[in-house]
């Protein structure tokens, strides 16, 4: 039970990092365009790559704690014979 609970929460963080990405490419494209018309505005735009760097780097630190977790504990029990 806590295994499929634990792959629907795994889930939900590619899903929530596939939106963000999303939003994200948007965001800059955004900036960017209207940044030929209007001086960008650097502050918005640095503080904006920064914390998708946060959440990408919070991703992949999830991401590890999975694998070693479940992946490679679930290889561990596989060998120990009872």
């Amino acid at each position: 039970m806590v295994r499929s609970l634990e792959s629907c929460d795994n889930l939900t963080a590619h899903v929530s990092l596939g939106c963000y990405s999303s939003l994200f490419a948007i965001s800059i494209y955004l900036m960017i365009k209207r940044s030929r018309n209007q001086n960008l505005n650097r502050p918005i735009f640095t503080i904006s790559i920064f914390l998708y760097l946060c959440c990408f780097a919070h991703f992949v630190l999830e991401f590890i704690n999975f694998y070693t977790t479940l992946v490679c504990a679930t290889r561990l029990r596989s060998y120990i014979v009872i």
